[in-house]
């Protein structure tokens, strides 16, 4: 094959170039539902259900006694960051997210009105049915998620009300719960997508205290522990739940070399009888790592992040909870 030239590659290019700013490349264009009309703008931490009253909606800028509530709109998308591959789906432009407003009916938004949207933060959760434990992939980029409030000139999108599904069904008591834990403050390379949490140095225990409560007792708890070392001559993690050891993480030596690979990772998840760590009625599950240093030289460690997923009684705590049960999984509807 004969090489191309750099003068002829630059010409390609430029050709290239030429054809893009001339049409001859097509671009699809769009306009954003941003482009006209009063907007707000909502940052959203965590997952939930959010409440507009009056008050804070007139705060927000809108003026309650000009404003059909029939007419109010919230626009958002879902949580988690864009798909690295340019080829893989994403919206367009934001959707209209379908919302409750309390007392629409008369045309008039008044003090005790009220609106009601689900939101998401702005990381993913998602189920693999496969392995039977949850996953959550912390968003890189953002801490928070935005929702967009407006006034349109037409009626908003609103929550169906959907008929009691005929038939019976088995009563669900209790649910998979989890906590997710993940703190990105170090980055070896300085650079790129990787990123750890508490170092094990001259501290070689980390505690940390989850609010999980109500486990069912003899049911299945997981734990998924991803740690890296920066060992000469190789290290260990040893992963206790309320003082019993239940994970051991060997992870394999680095070269004392100056281009060499500068850590390793290790991700194990385990299966643990509930019986077997935490006894019943314990308000809270107590999660204890130990970094293990073998030998001498440069010996660290971090914590990358962990998840602890528990069989709960269903008990509502809080004002609000989600809650989800593999269980439904195997019913018709």
């Amino acid at each position: 094959m004969k090489k191309a030239s750099n003068k002829s590659i630059f010409a390609l290019f430029s050709l290239f170039i030429l054809g893009y700013c001339s049409g001859i490349v097509p671009v699809q264009s769009q306009s954003s539902v941003l482009q006209s009309g009063i907007w707000y703008k909502v940052a959203v931490e965590k997952n939930g259900v959010y409440k507009i009253d009056q008050s804070l909606f007139k705060k927000m800028g809108f003026d309650p006694s000009k404003t059909d509530p029939r007419n109010i709109k919230i626009y958002g998308n879902p949580g988690g960051m864009l798909p690295q591959a340019n080829s893989s789906p994403r919206p367009s432009d934001l959707i209209e997210n379908a919302i409750y407003v309390e007392g629409e009916s008369d045309g008039a938004f008044n003090a005790g009105d009220y609106i009601l949207f689900y939101a998401q933060g702005p990381d993913k959760i998602f189920f693999n049915q496969a392995k039977g434990i949850f996953s959550y992939e912390k968003n890189l980029y953002a801490d928070k998620n935005y929702y967009f409030i407006t006034v349109g000139e037409s009626i908003g999108k609103r929550i169906d009300t959907s008929e009691n599904i005929a038939g019976s069904f088995p009563v669900v008591d209790q649910f998979e719960n989890f906590t997710y834990y993940e703190l990105d403050q170090h980055s070896e390379l300085k650079s790129g997508r990787q990123w750890y949490g508490e170092q094990f140095d001259l501290t070689l225990e980390l505690t940390k205290t989850l609010n999980v409560s109500g486990v069912v007792p003899g049911s299945t708890m997981k734990l998924v522990s991803a740690v890296m070392a920066q060992s000469f001559t190789g290290a260990s993690f040893n992963v206790f739940i309320n003082g019993n050891q239940v994970l051991q993480q060997p992870v394999a030596s680095v070269p004392n070399a100056l281009y060499a690979i500068k850590g390793r990772e290790r991700s194990d998840t385990v299966s643990i009888n509930a019986n077997n760590v935490s006894a019943p009625g314990r308000s809270s599950q107590e999660l204890k790592y130990q970094y293990v240093k073998s030998g001498s030289g440069t010996s660290r460690g971090y914590l990358d992040y962990f998840l602890l997923q528990a069989t709960q009684q269903l008990v509502l705590s809080g004002q609000q909870m989600s809650f989800r049960s593999m269980e439904s999984l195997s019913n018709p509807v």
